[in-house]
């Protein structure tokens, strides 16, 4: 074949498929090589130890929360050997909570860098701060505590500033517990972590798994009677508004497509075990079908309460991660 000037033109052939190309070989290839560069995935960021952070810190911020209700608005009867016990199992998880952070960060050189040179916008070192501060007042009022007890203070100074204690630990323990839900609502991309009720869901798993703990010191320590009477109530009650708090976050139409796509790798994907038996079954009914027709079972279902917990925490830290954002 030649054109009009006499210059040969070569055969024509089928356009697009080059012998084993990636158009030609297996189909759709191509296509999904497009796919693969456009939801290119991300490094995963948080594993076991943020959902473990999760649980120690709501205990450790719980237990101070409801020491400074009683405290501050006489919502049970004071008594010193309950507030020790207490007061020291939550400082406990704090340095639990403080070591898990650490090693999330990998260094500890990254966690002074927070602290000495804080990004005052980001809620890594606001919360840094709100945990180092909490921990700085809720250890001295122990100390406080401790040596009123002890005889080593004036029991009336002492019980004099106790409500001012009181209130000036509650905000920071307060802080401690609900903070991380501005922190993920920063990070970028995550979208099913952008949720309006995250701080008070953070608050009612607080109340569930700090009211169980209590429970727990019940059976060293004799509770006054009236408090025996508020846990008895507080931690069923928190358990149930938790659970009713994580159906309906389920239930409110989803800002992106992907936050959509992560709440169903949660619920029924690679997580769904987490979430259903860990986080709902584990962690919610078990301890409430306990509650209900076996109360001598109590210990164990705050043990399940605190490792569902974590199972469920486990799934809504992961989930997110392994949806791609591009």
């Amino acid at each position: 074949m030649k054109s009009k000037s006499g210059t040969p033109i070569r055969t024509p052939q089928t356009q697009g498929e080059p012998l084993n190309g990636p158009i030609q070989f297996g189909g759709r290839v191509a296509e999904h090589m497009v796919q693969t560069a456009y939801t290119a995935q991300h490094k995963i960021n948080w594993h076991w130890e943020l959902p473990s952070y999760f649980v120690t810190k709501s205990i450790a911020g719980g237990i101070f929360m409801l020491l400074s209700l009683g405290a501050g608005l006489g919502m049970f009867t004071f008594d010193s050997a309950t507030f020790l016990a207490a007061g020291f199992t939550a400082m406990v998880f704090m340095l639990i909570t403080t070591i898990l952070l650490i090693k999330d960060l990998s260094q500890p050189k990254r966690f002074l860098n927070i602290l000495l040179r804080p990004q005052w916008k980001s809620w890594v070192a606001r919360g840094a701060y709100i945990m180092v501060t909490f921990t700085a007042v809720a250890g001295l009022w122990w100390l406080l505590e401790a040596g009123a007890f002890w005889n080593i203070l004036p029991v009336e100074f002492v019980a004099g500033i106790r409500p001012i204690a009181a209130w000036i630990v509650f905000p920071f323990a307060l802080g401690v517990v609900i903070y991380t839900a501005f922190l993920l609502g920063q990070a970028e991309g995550r979208d099913m972590w952008q949720n309006n009720l995250l701080p008070f869901q953070l608050l009612s798993q607080s109340a569930m798994v700090a009211s169980g703990v209590f429970f727990i010191l019940n059976l060293f320590v004799n509770f006054p009677a009236d408090l025996t009477a508020l846990l008895t109530v507080l931690f069923p009650a928190s358990i149930a508004v938790n659970l009713l708090m994580t159906f309906a976050g389920k239930l409110n139409s989803f800002p992106t497509d992907t936050a959509m796509l992560a709440s169903r790798e949660m619920t029924h994907g690679k997580f769904r075990n987490h979430y259903w038996w860990g986080g709902i079954a584990l962690g919610h009914v078990i301890p409430l079908v306990l509650m209900i027709a076996f109360a001598p079972a109590l210990p164990v279902a705050v043990l399940a309460t605190l490792v569902g917990l974590f199972f469920y925490e486990y799934a809504f830290v992961m989930a997110p991660q392994y949806i791609p954002n591009s």
